[in-house]
C-alpha cells in the first residue's frame, strides 16, 4: 500500500483546505473547524511571529532573544535580556514576551526596533508563560513567591499597560501553564504531577491538587520478578517531571509531558547486563523514568484525568480500550515505529524516546509535537486514538489494539532542544538545541517528520568541559552511560541537576534523589546516601554501569567534564536568599550553632563529608563492613528540595527539627517553638 496523505478539510474562512501530510492516515478524515486565533503554536524557548515571518529563539547561556528570519533562517537581530531566558510568547500585535529564570522578569520587546522597551517583576524562576487569544492579558507561573518556595505563583498582567491585574498562588513547584478557555487556565506542578485548575476571570484556584495518580493505578500491577525486595509485589507509578501543558486548540484536552517512575521496590542484583533502571517501567517501555503524555478533559468547566492504559494490561491483548480518544500514557522508551510495515516509513532503528520537556498542538488539534530533551529527537503523537492498525482492503489505518502506537513519527534534533515553534500552514515546524545553540526546521513529508541540517545562531560561552559534560548529563542515548534498555539520563532522575522530589526503593531501603546544583560536588566525597563510595570516579563507575546499564566512562576527559558540568550548576533561585541575613534569619543562625548544627554541617558546602546515623537508618538492610552511617549532605539550597531526609520522610524542615527523639539530629529539644521558627528561617536562606 503507497503512503497515503491525511487530508483535513476544514470549512475555515482562512483556509479552505489544510493538508498534513503524515504518511499513513490516523483519523477518519474531518475535523472541526478551527482557524488557530489565539492557538499558541509554539512552546519553551522558541516561539514565532504572527505572521510566521520571524522565529524568536530565548538562548539561555548567552543570555539573549535571537530573532531570525524564518524563510532563510537566518539571523535579523539580537537583543540582550535578563539572565537565563527560557520562554518565548508573543502577543496579538506581536510584542515578544521573554521569562528570565535568572532576573525574576519578563522582557519586553517590541517587533521591528527589537529593543527592550520594559521588565515586568515576576516571582522567583519564571518557567510558564501564555498570552490570552484576545491579546490582552499575559500569564506568567512562577516556580516559587518572591517571598517563600512553599509555592508558586500565576501573575496577570495587562499587555496595553504592563501592570500587574492579580497574583495568586498556585501550588509548590509550578511549571507549566495551558489557556483552555478566555476564563480558565491549567498549571502543571513539576515534581507532583498534579494539575491546578485555575479562574482567570477572579483570579483564583479552582481545583488545586489535581491528581492523575490514582488513574495510573487503577490497576496495581503484580511483579513478576523473583528478584524484587518483596517478591511479586503491587508494582505502582509516579509522575513527575510536568515540565509543559499543551491544549488542543478548542480547549477541551490539555497534554502533559512527564515522566512515569516506578514506586515499587526495583531489581536487587544489577549486572552489566539488567541494570537497577531497565525493564521496570510502565507496560510497553523498559525503565524505571518513562517518557509520557498524560491526557486530562478540560471541557464543560470540568478537568478529568484520561489515564488508564499504563496499569491495565488487558488492554493490550484484548484491545479492551480500543478507540479511547487519548493517546497512549506511556509512549515508549523505544518507540515501536512503523518500521517498514504496510504504509509506514521505513525506519533503520527504533528510536529511543526519554525526557519529554515541551510540546505544542497544531492548528488542527490532531497532532501533538513532543520535544524529546534527552533523547534528542521530536515526536509526532496522534492526539485522538492510543494505537492504530492497518485496513489492506480500504487502503487506510484503522484503530485497534496492539499495532502501532500513538507516536506517529519522529524526527532527529540537536542537543538540549527546549523549543519548538508549528508554522500557520502546518506543513513545518522550528526546533531550538538549546545545548548546541542552533535552530533546525522539521518538515512534514510522506515519509514523515524529517529535519535540516542545524542552524548556529550563536556560540558557547561556557567552557569546553562543561559543553561536553551537560550533553553527557542529558543524554540517554550515549551507551558510554545508559544501555538501550534502560535508556535514561543522569537528569532523568537529577532533574536540571536538581532532584525530582521521588524516593526510590533500593534494596538498601528508600532513598530520594539529592540535588546536585550548587553544593560542590567534586569537593563534597564520599558519594551515595550511604557514602560508600570514596571517589567521584567510583560513584560514576557504580551508577552509570549497575544502575544505567552503560559501559562507563574509561577515559579521565571524559569523567572530568561531567563533573566540570556538575559543578558548574548554580544552585536554584532562592527567595529567602538575602545579601546580608534578616534579623530573623541572624536569630536562626544562633539557634544554628546553640543546637550544634555545625557539628556536622560545616565548611564551605555545609557539610564535614563524614558519617552519621541521625535515627533514620535502617541498619538491616547495610553491610556494616562498608557503611558506617548516613553521608552528611549540603544543606545549600534547602528552601527548593523538599522533602528531606533520606527517606523524604520529613515534608518540612519544620517537621524534622520538631520531631527528633533523642537530639540524635542536633540538639534541638533545647530549642523553643520561636527559635525553632528562627532555625527554619536561616536553612531556608542557605
Amino acid at each position: 500500500m503507497p503512503a497515503t496523505k491525511l487530508a483535513v478539510s476544514t470549512g475555515c474562512t482562512m483556509q479552505k483546505q489544510l493538508w498534513l501530510v503524515v504518511g499513513v492516515m490516523l483519523s477518519a478524515g474531518l475535523v472541526g473547524c478551527t482557524s488557530g486565533t489565539g492557538v499558541p503554536r509554539s512552546s519553551g524557548s522558541l516561539a514565532v511571529s504572527n505572521d510566521s515571518q520571524f522565529l524568536y529563539a530565548a538562548d539561555t547561556d548567552n543570555g539573549v532573544l535571537i530573532v531570525l528570519d524564518a524563510r532563510s533562517v537566518t539571523r535579523v537581530s539580537s537583543v540582550k535580556v535578563g539572565e537565563r531566558p527560557y520562554r518565548v510568547a508573543v502577543g496579538a500585535d506581536d510584542t515578544v514576551f521573554v521569562a528570565n529564570r535568572g532576573s525574576r522578569s519578563v522582557s519586553v520587546i517590541a517587533r521591528g526596533d527589537w529593543s527592550v522597551r520594559a521588565e515586568l517583576h515576576t516571582g522567583v524562576d519564571p518557567v510558564g508563560m501564555q498570552v490570552s487569544s484576545d491579546g490582552k492579558t499575559l500569564y506568567v507561573v512562577s516556580a516559587t513567591a518572591n517571598d517563600t518556595a512553599e509555592y508558586g505563583t500565576l501573575q496577570a498582567f495587562e499587555t496595553a499597560t504592563l501592570a500587574e491585574k492579580w497574583v495568586v498562588p498556585v501550588g509548590e513547584e509550578p511549571r507549566g501553564l495551558a489557556l483552555v478557555s478566555d476564563d480558565r487556565a491549567m498549571v502543571s506542578l513539576y515534581h507532583s504531577g498534579e494539575l491546578v485548575h485555575v479562574d482567570l476571570a477572579a483570579g483564583q484556584v479552582i481545583d488545586g491538587r489535581i491528581d492523575v495518580y490514582s488513574n495510573i493505578n487503577k490497576s496495581e500491577l503484580a511483579s513478576a520478578s523473583t528478584s524484587d525486595v518483596r517478591g511479586t509485589s503491587p508494582v505502582t507509578f509516579h509522575p513527575r517531571a510536568t515540565s509543559d501543558l499543551a491544549a488542543t486548540p478548542d480547549g477541551t484536552r490539555v497534554f502533559a509531558p512527564t515522566l512515569i517512575s516506578r514506586d515499587a521496590p526495583i531489581l536487587v542484583a544489577p549486572s552489566a547486563t539488567r541494570p537497577y533502571y531497565q525493564e521496570q517501567g510502565p507496560r510497553l517501555a523498559g525503565s524505571v523514568s518513562t517518557p509520557a503524555v498524560l491526557t486530562f478533559d478540560t471541557s464543560n468547566g470540568h478537568v478529568t484525568p484520561l489515564v488508564d492504559d499504563v496499569s491495565d494490561t488487558t488492554a493490550e491483548f484484548t484491545g479492551a480500550n480500543d478507540g479511547l480518544p487519548y493517546p497512549q500514557t506511556s509512549y515508549a522508551v523505544r518507540a515501536p515505529l512503523f518500521g517498514g510495515g504496510v504504509g509506514g516509513p521505513s525506519v533503520p532503528e527504533n528510536p529511543v524516546l526519554q525526557g519529554p520537556t515541551v510540546a505544542v498542538v497544531d492548528m488542527t488539534g490532531q497532532w501533538l509535537f513532543m520535544v524529546n530533551r534527552e533523547s534528542s529527537n521530536v515526536s509526532v503523537i496522534s492526539t485522538d486514538r492510543r494505537v492504530a492498525k492497518p485496513d489492506e482492503a480500504n487502503d487506510t489505518y484503522v484503530f485497534g489494539r496492539n499495532e502501532l502506537p500513538s507516536v506517529h513519527s519522529t524526527a532527529k534534533v540537536g542537543a538540549g532542544a527546549d523549543g519548538i515553534a508549528v508554522l500557520g500552514n502546518n506543513t513545518e515546524a522550528f526546533v531550538y538545541n538549546q545545548f548546541d545553540h542552533t535552530v533546525q526546521r522539521l518538515v512534514v513529508g510522506n515519509g514523515g517528520l524529517t529535519a535540516s541540517g542545524p542552524v548556529n545562531v550563536t556560540g558557547d560561552v561556557l567552557t569546553n568541559e562543561q559543553v561536553v559534560g551537560r550533553k553527557m548529563f542529558f543524554d540517554a542515548n550515549d551507551r558510554r552511560i545508559s544501555s538501550a534498555g534502560a535508556s535514561v539520563a543522569c537528569s532523568s532522575c537529577h532533574l536540571e541537576g536538581r532532584d525530582d522530589g521521588h524516593v526510590w526503593k533500593f534494596p538498601d531501603g528508600p532513598r530520594q534523589t539529592p540535588t546536585l546544583a550548587g553544593r560542590g560536588m567534586s569537593a563534597t566525597g564520599p558519594y551515595h546516601w550511604s557514602g560508600e563510595f570514596s571517589s567521584m570516579d567510583e560513584f560514576l563507575n557504580h551508577t552509570i554501569i549497575q544502575r544505567m546499564g552503560g559501559t562507563g566512562l574509561d577515559n579521565p576527559a571524559e569523567r572530568r567534564a561531567l563533573d566540570a558540568f556538575v559543578d558548574s550548576l548554580p544552585a536554584p533561585e532562592n527567595p529567602t536568599h538575602q545579601t546580608e541575613l534578616t534579623a530573623q534569619q541572624l536569630r536562626g543562625a544562633a539557634a544554628f550553632g546553640k543546637a550544634q548544627c555545625g557539628t556536622c554541617h560545616s565548611g564551605q558546602w555545609l557539610t564535614n563529608n563524614n558519617f552519621v546515623d541521625v535515627g533514620t537508618l535502617d541498619t538491616n538492610k547495610l553491610n556494616p563492613d562498608t557503611v558506617q552511617g548516613l553521608n552528611v549532605p549540603s544543606l545549600k539550597g534547602l528552601s527548593r528540595s523538599a522533602p528531606y531526609l533520606h527517606t523524604g520522610a520529613a515534608r518540612t524542615l519544620r517537621e524534622r527539627i520538631a520531631n527528633n527523639p533523642g537530639d540524635r539530629h542536633g540538639k534541638t529539644s533545647i530549642l523553643s517553638a520561636p527559635e525553632m521558627d528562627d532555625l527554619v528561617a536561616y536553612l531556608k536562606s542557605l
